[in-house]
């Protein structure tokens, strides 16, 4: 037991050590960022560290709103609720879905609201390693 009581000791002083750490870091890695967004800088070296400044995308399709136009189009243009498009679990199928794209089976319009199913969103990422040391010649 004094073994377990030393680690438990250890490791909650530690962990509120981290819990702070992470903090300060979490708040000067926000800090970092906007001033190099503000500089437009995607990399610096400071101090023998280097970070990168890297914006990317990320999307994310709205199923639901997809779902609710397809099926809309294909009970308008069919009578029926058996489209081919949606799976019984009421999940896009997405090689129909393509090869329907393909052939130009879909309306423009129907073509058009697919279009807004889809959410594009900033993924800022800081990243810090080790400045590499400079060689002389």
């Amino acid at each position: 037991m004094e073994k377990l009581d030393e680690l438990v000791e250890r490791y909650g002083e530690n962990d509120a050590k981290a819990k702070e750490l992470k903090k300060v870091c979490d708040a000067d890695k926000t800090e970092i960022k906007e001033l190099m967004a503000s500089q437009n800088l995607s990399k610096h070296t400071a101090g023998g560290y280097t970070v990168s400044y890297i914006v990317s995308e990320k999307s994310e399709t709205n199923e639901a709103k997809m779902l609710d136009i397809l099926k809309r189009d294909w009970v308008a243009r069919n009578g029926s609720m058996q489209c081919p498009y949606i799976k019984t679990v009421e999940v896009i199928d997405t090689e129909a879905l393509e090869s329907a794209l393909y052939k130009n089976e879909l309306s423009e319009d129907v073509v058009a609201q697919l279009g807004t199913c889809t959410t594009t969103t900033q993924v800022v990422t800081l990243r810090c390693s080790k400045a590499k040391e400079k060689k002389d010649e």
